[in-house]
């Protein structure tokens, strides 16, 4: 069975536009925040290895940096941030990257499960301006890359069913295979929820020919082989990612079961609005008897999503499954059914491409492009290093914003305990590593519990930075959202 042909020239064309359009607005679209400054952070104390490191997160129990033992991904937005520092434009373009490759990968996948070329290229550029998909690689994330790594090893497999089904050589496709789930697997924690597609598509291997055994041996060797060469290196911080993992896992279940069922169905929901249209039909497909594998494996990745925090990023990771429902439309031959299957979903896959165009092409990129010098996080470097000072001062920030600054300015900081699941403010542990701190930074006046506790401990407002509460986006006049960056409230420790 021939492989049928990459679209090299429609991909090209594609990445630079993509990347052409989208990097002008990257830093300014989605403000530093979180899930960006702890990715980053977390790559900068794995590559210190055994240096002695102050973490920006920190571990209750030991006072250590946290680690995450799938610290690819963490390494890898850390050395595109060193490549543009002090912008954070490096990692938001790693990211956009990411999801272009993905956009191949799913791609290709299609015109292997035989999909016509025009539909397996219309469901890849859906994919790629999602909504749901938009502040991933917008916001330096890398589950753009978990979703490349994934395609590659159901590319893999693929290959390797149909060669075994035409008496070739499938041990090098599916030996790489493995070598990317393994990948995927160290890039990023929730790649986890993937599994059951994988497994899928080794059962597909498994139904059509009765040697699979071995091909399943071969996927495992270059896993465990890949696993093994990548964790080497970095076998300290792997074991220690491992120990956090459990413990943020036992924090994220607690944090789940205190939502409450109905909690978790309304975190679902809100991030299935994101992109109905896919949903809607991504679930109308499912049901259907020809994709009761592939709903098996929906089922279990849902599961896996509700035993931890149910929000948009974690949703997220069920995208795959819905696109590959949504394109078995397109290869319909069951009975002939009453309802137009097929003609229904080219309309809704045209609104899913004008639902994303309209959403990640224009609406988010103007927001970036309003105000957008003011919204670069590169204004707040000035702005810090005259109210707060240079060189390693121990500085306590209660929000996010200002990481990539300090880091420019170098500053020892410290943002949470455990993660942000640990103790709090209120609490004595968090209060034995204030006294510690020379500056603590509050985005909005602290409340009265906050400025009690700071006061306790020695500090004593200094000034204001922002006063004004930075920029907020404009379109045609009229504002919308919050402001960016600021106001913040600078408190200095007397010693």
């Amino acid at each position: 069975m021939e492989l049928p042909v990459f679209p090299w020239r429609i991909w090209c064309a594609t990445a630079v536009i993509a990347i052409a359009f989208f990097s002008f607005t990257l830093t300014s679209s989605v403000p530093v925040w979180t899930d960006e400054s702890m990715i980053v952070e977390v790559g900068r104390v794995t590559l210190a290895g055994s240096s002695p490191v102050f973490g920006w997160y920190q571990r209750s129990d030991s006072h250590r940096p946290l680690y995450n033992y799938a610290f690819l991904g963490n390494i890898l937005q850390e050395l595109a941030f060193r490549a543009t520092a002090p912008s954070n434009l490096g990692p938001r373009v790693a990211s956009l990257l990411g999801q272009i490759a993905a956009f191949g990968g799913l791609i290709y996948y299609l015109l292997l499960r035989g999909l016509e070329r025009k539909y397996s290229i219309l469901l890849g550029l859906a994919f790629l301006i999602d909504p749901l998909c938009d502040i991933g690689w917008r916001g330096g994330r890398v589950d753009p890359w978990a979703f490349a790594f994934l395609f590659a090893s159901l590319i893999a497999i693929r290959i390797a069913r149909d060669r075994i089904q035409a008496d070739r050589g499938a041990g090098p496709a599916v030996f790489l295979g493995g070598v990317a789930t393994a990948t995927g697997l160290l890039f990023w924690p929730s790649f986890l929820i993937f599994a059951p597609l994988i497994v899928v598509e080794f059962w597909a291997l498994a139904g059509r020919h009765r040697r699979y055994f071995v091909p399943v041996g071969i996927f495992a060797a270059g896993g465990t082989l890949a696993a093994a060469v990548m964790i080497a290196p970095f076998r300290r911080e792997f074991l220690y990612g491992l120990s956090d993992s459990n413990l943020l896992a036992v924090m994220q279940a607690k944090l789940s079961r205190g939502d409450g069922l109905e909690e978790q169905f309304r975190g679902l929901l809100i991030s299935f609005a994101q992109t109905p249209i896919l949903v809607a039909a991504g679930l109308c497909a499912l049901v259907r008897r020809r994709n009761r594998l592939l709903l098996a494996g929906f089922l279990v990745a849902l599961a896996v999503v509700f035993a931890t925090k149910v929000y948009r990023l974690r949703v997220l990771y069920l995208l795959p499954y819905l696109y590959l429902a949504v394109a078995s439309f397109f290869q319909d031959d069951e009975r002939p059914s009453r309802f137009p299957w097929q003609r229904a979903s080219v309309w809704a896959v045209a609104l899913m491409l004008f639902a994303g165009a309209g959403f990640t092409i224009a609406g988010t990129t103007l927001s970036g492009v309003s105000n957008r010098s003011g919204k670069d996080p590169l204004a707040l470097i000035e702005a810090a290093r005259s109210t707060v000072g240079t060189g390693p001062l121990r500085v306590y920030m209660q929000a996010p914003d200002l990481y990539f600054a300090g880091r420019a300015l170098g500053w020892q900081q410290f943002y949470c305990y455990d993660g942000c699941w640990g103790p709090g403010i209120t609490t004595p542990t968090f209060q034995e590593m204030l006294a510690d701190m020379d500056v603590a930074i509050f985005r909005d006046e602290p409340d009265s519990l906050r400025r009690d506790i700071v006061e306790k401990l020695g500090y004593r407002f200094s000034t204001m930075m922002l006063a004004e509460g930075g920029y907020q986006s404009k379109l045609f006049g009229w504002k919308y959202g919050g402001r960016s960056y600021g106001p913040y409230y600078i408190y200095r420790r007397s010693r």
